[in-house]
């Protein structure tokens, strides 16, 4: 599949148009860029994209701290619409293959950002210490337990990573579920380049210690982000 070029033509034109006027701000202290920086980056990023972000949750992402958000995962723009919506500190989790280029490396590292290693172990210990690191400083954290993109069901499989963080960091998960972003494919190869609304719902939020069972943990997880989905699917279909 090819990618729309003119999505491509835009999101290029906020990137350099960021590079130019807002590149100085990821020097200013990290925690004055959630409330200064973020904000204007992903309105930017996402009006670039076409995506009109409309969050109908009942949790107050807002003002939350130290939460894990667990999210499908649909479409290149999940991890900005997500923080779009956060006021307070927080991190992305994203594959380490993508900090392979160093111009991104660089960025991520001034945004605090942490790559996660799919097979590397030693990799993996040195993310998860960066994670547990940053969740005591009452960082909230966006992951998405998926483990990747799929389109075949409401929610896939998730992946037993976010137990792991879950259980050890005693934070509460709470579940963030998109509709809207790709419904059969990630929208950057869509055809047309056209607006798409994008509705974001919000779970119970969670805790391990509730549970004190991994597979009870992962399965009641699961359950809570794929009645999300149907509610919106039936709702914003």
């Amino acid at each position: 599949m090819k990618k729309n070029k003119i999505l491509i033509f835009r999101l290029i034109l906020a990137l350099v148009f960021w590079i130019i006027i807002f590149f100085p701000c990821l020097f200013i202290p990290r925690r004055l860029q959630y409330k200064i920086f973020w904000p204007i980056f992903t309105k930017l990023f996402l009006f670039a994209a076409k995506v009109k972000v409309n969050y109908i949750g009942n949790y107050n992402v807002k003002k939350s701290k130290n939460i894990i958000y667990a999210v499908n995962h649909r479409s290149f723009t999940d991890s900005f619409i997500i923080a779009s919506l956060l006021r307070t500190p927080f991190t992305i989790i994203f594959i380490s293959w993508m900090a392979k280029n160093k111009v991104f490396k660089f960025l991520t590292d001034k945004m605090g950002l942490i790559s996660m290693h799919k097979t590397d172990l030693i990799e993996q210990k040195k993310s998860l210490d960066e994670i547990f690191k940053i969740l005591n400083k009452d960082y909230s954290m966006i992951y998405f337990p998926e483990g990747g993109f799929f389109f075949n069901k409401p929610i896939s499989k998730l992946k037993k990573g976010i137990v792991k963080i879950a259980k050890e960091s005693q934070c509460y998960v709470v579940p963030l579920v998109i509709f809207g972003a790709g419904k059969h494919h990630d929208f950057l190869y869509d055809n047309k380049c056209n607006w798409k609304k994008i509705y974001v719902d919000s779970g119970t939020p969670m805790k391990y210690s509730d549970f004190q069972d991994n597979e009870k943990f992962l399965i009641e997880l699961s359950n809570a982000m794929q009645k999300l989905y149907i509610k919106l699917e039936d709702n914003f279909n």
